[in-house]
């Protein structure tokens, strides 16, 4: 997405590729979404996706990349 639109929006989009098991899609959405809306709650769910679907390595990796954000 090119311009900013809203956490929700954001979330919607995930929502809508992860119902459809779009994992490497979501991922991507994510990654943009944290640089646009960068609160530590968007991080940690995104560090839960990578988690909850057994990539724990992403999920380091986010938390990783959160911290040398902030």
């Amino acid at each position: 997405m090119e311009w900013e639109p809203n956490e929700q929006a954001w979330q919607t989009y995930i929502n809508f590729e992860l119902r459809y098991k779009e994992l490497d899609r979501a991922r991507q959405i994510y990654e943009r979404f944290v640089m646009i809306h960068p609160d530590v709650k968007n991080w940690m769910n995104y560090a839960s996706f990578e988690a909850n679907n057994g990539f724990i390595k992403g999920a380091r990796s986010v938390y990783e990349h959160a911290v040398t954000f902030y």
